[in-house]
């Protein structure tokens, strides 16, 4: 066999298959990414406006766990001086 055959049948049997292996996901992936892109992302204004939303309810939920804890301590100390009830 001549070293041009050799080469063709390499390149034939390995070359080519592998490359393929590794081409066809490559290609499958920038197709997803274009596809995102073009349909473009999440609004970020709304994204904004949800997260002072978030903000918002997380405040207020620091506002009546600080009370519960108030409330909890006057309980507490109602308990420990003699004669309160």
């Amino acid at each position: 066999m001549a070293p041009s055959e050799i080469f063709a049948v390499v390149l034939f049997t390995f070359v080519i298959p592998v490359g393929w292996m590794f081409a066809v996901p490559l290609v499958k992936k920038w197709r997803r990414d274009l596809e995102r892109k073009s349909a473009g992302g999440p609004d970020l204004e709304v994204l904004y406006q949800e997260l002072a939303q978030l903000r918002e309810r997380v405040l207020e939920l620091e506002e009546r766990v600080d009370f519960a804890e108030r409330l909890m301590s006057q309980v507490r100390d109602r308990e420990r001086l003699p004669g309160a009830r």
